[in-house]
């Protein structure tokens, strides 16, 4: 029984340990060096110091996202040797206190095929009805 008791005790510390190695660092996103080191799948820029991030799954993806557009984010995680193991992002608010812009739709303009359409009827120059002939009809 004591043998249980002092596993149990491991685990708690172990698990207290793991949980306190956690931070939360803020600043500006960037992509990747080309001659980065394998797995770092962006830049944290706090403050002048770059921090290599790593991450896997769906949190990389974001991460490479976020990284294209420059965005300020949140990333949570645990500092490893010469990089950063993100396990959460959130796009954060920029400088100016501003709330991060929502991604807009892709797609076409509304109004450009009746653009197109007005521009068609036009008539062109050279293109005048001609007068009908005599016994012609239209």
């Amino acid at each position: 029984m004591k043998r249980i008791g002092i596993v149990v005790a491991a685990l708690v510390l172990a698990c207290a340990t793991h949980a306190a190695d956690e931070q939360t660092k803020a600043g500006k996103i960037g992509m990747k060096a080309l001659n980065a080191p394998e797995g770092v799948v962006a830049v944290l820029y706090v403050g002048d110091a770059p921090v290599d991030l790593t991450a896997t799954g769906e949190t990389a993806a974001k991460l490479e996202e976020l990284a294209k557009r420059g965005a300020n984010v949140s990333v949570t995680g645990t500092a490893q040797e010469k990089s950063f193991a993100v396990t959460k992002v959130a796009e954060a608010a920029d400088e100016k206190g501003e709330e991060p812009k929502k991604k807009k739709k892709e797609g076409k303009k509304p109004g450009k095929k009746k653009k197109k359409e007005e521009a068609a009827m036009e008539e062109k120059p050279g293109m005048e009805e001609k007068p009908a002939m005599e016994g012609e009809t239209k």
